[in-house]
């Protein structure tokens, strides 16, 4: 069974939402990868600084744990953490998108999601540039 860091269970809730699991402790791999990212980028949107080191050290993380660095590493060469990605003000991440065409089947909270599974999918190395 995987060790997952008090900090990432605190992002828990979310995670296993957007992530569409029950239980972290058993993901593989590139799962568990785009699952980390989701809450990398949670704690960059609270604030933390986007440095590997930072956001280790805030999961209560290694810097160096292969599926750490993997998903950083994806996030960091397709933009997320970078300025003209604009993470931290997105209407999208933050659930308050609008959508013009057709608002009763595209609700913010629907836009959301699909939002963060992109996220979980780039650090997951499902889609996006992969290294």
């Amino acid at each position: 069974m995987k060790y997952i860091p008090e900090n990432v269970e605190k992002y828990g809730v979310i995670v296993k939402d957007i992530c569409n699991v029950e239980d972290l402790h058993h993901l593989r791999g590139r799962e568990w990868e785009g699952c980390l990212g989701v809450c990398m980028l949670l704690a960059f949107m609270e604030g933390v600084n986007p440095s590997s080191r930072s956001l280790a050290k805030h999961l209560g993380m290694s810097s160096y744990n292969n599926h750490f660095s993997a998903a950083y590493d994806r996030l960091k060469v397709n933009g997320v953490f970078g300025p003209r990605y604009g993470a931290q003000e997105d209407p999208f991440l933050k659930g308050e998108a609008t959508v013009s065409s057709s608002p009763e089947l595209v609700t913010p909270q629907h836009m959301s999601e699909i939002a963060w599974c992109n996220i979980a999918g780039i650090a997951g190395g499902f889609i996006g540039i992969r290294e």
